[in-house]
């Protein structure tokens, strides 16, 4: 048997885990000591914690794609641009946002994750954040 490329492993884990919403990923593509950075307030989360991310970005948005723009492999490891789409679950509007993901894949497990996304763009879509947080923070401006 063939053993998948850091592509297909990411491409899987994008399906699965984001399109699908399929759980039971989560565990067979991350290792117990898997640790992300970049996905909270925390500085690197392990699987379980992964799950609270999931369920509550899930809860805010469905029909989520994962698309790699530009991705580069060196080693062990995984470059990733990538866009991120969805429908808010409260709107139906369509949100995106872009983001840039370092994975480190080994014998098909993501066992290392460096993750910066434009959450504050996300958010502004979803209608949690008003419009121009950025520029209004940029200015100094404190957002109320």
């Amino acid at each position: 048997m063939t053993q998948k490329t850091k592509m297909e492993v990411s491409e899987e884990w994008f399906r699965r885990v984001w399109l699908e919403e399929d759980t039971s990923a989560i565990d067979e593509i991350l290792l117990p000591e898997t640790n992300a950075s970049g996905l909270g307030s925390h500085p690197h989360i392990g699987p379980d914690e992964f799950r609270y991310f999931h369920a509550g970005l899930l809860g805010l948005m469905e029909q989520v794609t994962v698309t790699s723009d530009l991705h580069i492999e060196q080693g062990d490891w995984l470059a990733q641009l990538v866009t991120v789409k969805g429908v808010c679950r409260k709107t139906s509007r369509e949100v995106s946002m872009l983001g840039q993901m370092m994975l480190k894949i080994i014998d098909g497990h993501i066992v290392e994750g460096h993750n910066h996304f434009d959450f504050i763009s996300l958010y502004e879509q979803l209608g949690l954040l008003p419009d121009q947080t950025f520029e209004d923070c940029l200015a100094g401006k404190v957002l109320a």
